[in-house]
């Protein structure tokens, strides 16, 4: 990870009962995108916050700018350990690098259409190496049909 550079946090609280866990998570990122370009170079946050990450997955990603994202962990939160192992940790860092990479380039664009496309171009970069996120995952159109909203609205049917 030379383009990379991890900035541990622990004022909030020490993580180094799961730093070798971390840290592996992060170099399994950094050979994500390097299939496709070159990763670029970042300053990156890990800290230690209870409380402050998504409940289902004890993480949470925020990306400040085309070099620099925060990676909120919570080893207290029950679901923690799952997403150091089942790739939950992995696609956030993937995610948050996509964040970095389109704020260094075309940004996300204004239109739906536009940000649209940003988000799919980076659920595509996370799923070369990881599952799909369900919101990701396209529906086939019986789905559509046989969901309550096609029911209950004409419009949508196909």
């Amino acid at each position: 990870m030379d383009r990379w550079t991890l900035h541990w946090l622990e004022a909030s609280g020490e993580l180094e009962n799961s730093r070798a866990d971390i840290l592996a998570n992060f170099e399994a990122a950094y050979r994500t995108p390097s299939g496709l370009l070159p990763p670029p170079g970042l300053d990156i946050l890990v800290e230690r916050l209870v409380g402050q990450t998504r409940p289902q997955m004890g993480i949470v990603g925020r990306a400040y700018r085309d070099t620099l994202f925060a990676m909120t962990v919570d080893p207290d939160n029950p679901n923690f350990t799952n997403s150091l192992q089942d790739g939950a940790l992995l696609r956030q860092i993937v995610h948050e690098v996509h964040h970095c990479i389109r704020m260094a380039g075309p940004g996300y664009g204004w239109p739906l259409g536009e940000a649209l496309v940003a988000k799919g171009s980076r659920g595509n970069l996370s799923a070369s190496s990881t599952a799909a996120e369900p919101w990701e995952r396209a529906v086939s159109a019986e789905h559509l049909r046989n969901s309550r909203r096609c029911e209950s609205f004409s419009v949508y049917r196909l």
